[in-house]
């Protein structure tokens, strides 16, 4: 009698052990299913093998896709032309083997099929001949299948814009100078603002590079930057301009092996307590840490001729007259 309890707590144990070896094993088959199912769901590379015409829209318009947030800087008769951009066809051999080339570059993001994604985008729907064989939607450097499968791609590639009207490429090089710009607005250091103290003219794309180089964010545990030099390089310069300034060794634009320049100068006397419509930045041409008033504003980096300037409470306009330029305010 004195050792049954013994053999009672024997038994406990041997039950307990096992019921953690039968857990341990269910995780395990739980793991390797889990695994195996997103083996199973990695995407298949884009084929547009045999696609014979490309239906493309612009949703919600062209015009907000290629001036989201942005379309003051078109004037009313670019905005009427982006707008009667509705549906187009595109049947040429050639151009749709280059987009299908570009299109199987895509990187399949597994395990995002719920992720959903917001502002304009381009509708894509192929043909064989009068059968549908798939539908895409562009989100800038990303693809949505109709499967709701997702591809990324790396900055530069693919050339997805093969595809959209050659006449809107001006379009879309004036809105990305005017996103470049506001950026910079978007950049000024918090506490800038909030001692009403801007960063020294002389030296402000060091500044602003040192400042977008210290920023970082933790991911998986890891410290990453918020902003890579690609992005830097992008934001500093316009993507319609076709000057560039040599750069030294010595060069006060190179960090490390980073070189840099900036097609956009700062007007030194616009202050952080400087009223709302005074000038803070606008275009000019390459160079580095470039301040001074109008006589630095250049009109070349556009078709029409134009240039974009920002403003002390963050708009942005786009230039097109020296008249213009003159009846901005400066001081």
């Amino acid at each position: 009698m004195i050792r049954k309890p013994a053999k009672t707590a024997s038994v406990n144990r041997q039950r307990v052990f096992a019921l953690v070896i039968l857990c341990v094993g269910v995780l395990g088959v739980l793991l390797v299913l889990l695994l195996c199912h997103d083996w199973l769901m990695q995407s298949e590379p884009l084929d547009l093998s045999g696609c014979t015409a490309i239906e493309v829209k612009f949703a919600p318009s062209a015009l907000d896709y290629f001036a989201h947030r942005m379309a003051h800087i078109f004037i009313p008769g670019e905005k009427d032309y982006l707008e009667s951009l509705e549906t187009f066809t595109i049947r040429d051999t050639n151009q749709i083997e280059a987009f299908a080339h570009e299109l199987a570059l895509g990187i399949p993001k597994s395990g995002s099929r719920n992720r959903s994604f917001g502002g304009p985008f381009m509708s894509v729907t192929c043909y064989r001949n009068q059968k549908h064989l798939t539908s895409l939607k562009i989100y800038g450097r990303t693809v949505v299948t109709e499967e709701k499968d997702i591809f990324e791609y790396p900055v530069g590639r693919p050339n997805l814009e093969i595809i959209e009207p050659p006449e809107t490429r001006r379009f879309k090089l004036r809105f990305a100078c005017g996103r470049n710009i506001s950026r910079l607005y978007k950049s000024i250091p918090p506490y800038s603002k909030k001692f009403r103290s801007y960063q020294d003219p002389k030296r402000w794309c060091d500044a602003f590079v040192q400042y977008w180089q210290n920023l970082y964010k933790i991911i998986g545990g890891v410290r990453m930057r918020y902003h890579d030099d690609l992005w830097i390089s992008e934001t500093l310069t316009c993507p319609g301009a076709d000057e560039h300034i040599l750069n030294e060794p010595n060069s006060p634009n190179n960090f490390g092996s980073l070189s840099l320049e900036c097609h956009y100068a700062r007007n030194p006397d616009c202050k952080a307590d400087s009223p709302e419509d005074v000038v803070l930045f606008f275009e000019t041409k390459a160079g580095w840490n470039q301040h001074g008033g109008p006589e630095l504003f250049t009109f070349d980096h556009h078709d029409p001729k134009g240039g974009c300037v920002l403003l002390n409470d963050g708009t942005v306009k786009f230039i097109r007259t020296k008249e213009e330029i003159q009846q901005l305010r400066w001081k």
